[in-house]
């Protein structure tokens, strides 16, 4: 299933990944999760994978949270959205989840 045009809940799944939520997503500090905008896997929106989208700055900053959170796990899909605050990020699917009904 893909998620594309989708909104998602981001869960961060590890201490770098909620710090980065907090300071570039918008997540506040006592909040668990936030709303983002899913566009498409980041090869379809970046032209190739994260790992080779050098200089790219949301794929530095996926690399950033990789190397402390160990992420995404081999084979596992990336997906590009947007935050309310209409930046770029990539997250890994397992990090994204359907916002709960009201």
């Amino acid at each position: 299933m893909s998620l594309a045009g989708k909104k998602m809940m981001f869960t961060p799944k590890g201490e770098a990944s909620r710090k980065y939520a907090q300071a570039w997503v918008g997540m506040l500090p006592e909040e668990k999760s936030i709303l983002v905008d899913i566009e498409d896997t980041d090869v379809k929106v970046l032209g190739r994978s994260w790992t080779a989208a050098n200089g790219n700055p949301c794929a530095l900053q996926f690399a950033m949270r990789d190397g402390f959170d160990s992420l995404p796990v081999p084979g596992e899909i990336v997906y590009y959205g947007k935050s309310s605050n209409g930046q770029g990020h990539l997250f890994c699917k397992s990090e994204l989840s359907l916002p709960e009904a009201a």
